[in-house]
């Protein structure tokens, strides 16, 4: 598109993180978040090298693990959707 290179895609993740909790009662508790994310996204880069991407995910199969316990447990957490972008320079 003019002078400015643009790509679109697809994409797919096995997400989450991991999260130690500090409480009032003895011991730190961890959480874990996992889940699974598909989406399409479009990236840019311009002729004076600015750069940019945005992206949108449909994330589902979400589980919360409270890691510390047995046995652990998990709840599970309703489909959302994602949305993403980002700018550099």
């Amino acid at each position: 598109m003019g002078n400015t290179d643009v790509w679109w895609y697809l994409n797919g993740e096995y997400g989450g993180g991991s999260w130690t909790i500090k409480r009032s009662a003895p011991g730190d508790r961890r959480v874990d978040i996992n889940d699974i994310r598909a989406g399409v996204g479009l990236e840019w880069t311009c002729h004076r090298g600015t750069q940019g991407f945005v992206e949108t995910a449909y994330v589902f199969d979400r589980k919360l693990v409270f890691a510390n316990g047995m046995p652990m447990a998990t709840r599970t957490l309703k489909d959302t959707i994602m949305i993403r972008g980002g700018l550099a320079y």
